[in-house]
């Protein structure tokens, strides 16, 4: 299988994609914007894990963000949230 994670950024900074029911509740919660996540797929690397995409990037401010997908028919994402696991435990943006 090719990783395809050009599209997928491509994708994600143009706003083709589809945000699930859990995504958004997290980006009400965590005040994360469209426009923050278009700019997290300009300025973010993606890498696979547990077959799903994670792009980490910044958000409108330049605050470090993840946003978690995978790529079918589409870029679908299912959460997102600020910097990195580790940063939310140690009391920065959740």
């Amino acid at each position: 299988m090719r990783d395809n994670f050009a599209d997928v950024l491509i994708l994600l900074k143009n706003g083709k994609y589809l945000v699930t029911l859990h995504a958004q509740r997290r980006m009400s919660e965590r005040k994360i914007s469209h426009a923050d996540i278009r700019n997290c797929g300009l300025t973010g690397n993606a890498v696979r894990s547990d077959n799903k995409i994670k792009v980490t990037g910044y958000d409108c401010d330049g605050e470090s963000m993840t946003v978690v997908c995978v790529s079918e028919d589409g870029v679908i994402i299912i959460t997102v949230f600020w910097g990195v696991l580790w940063e939310k435990k140690n009391g920065k943006k959740t």
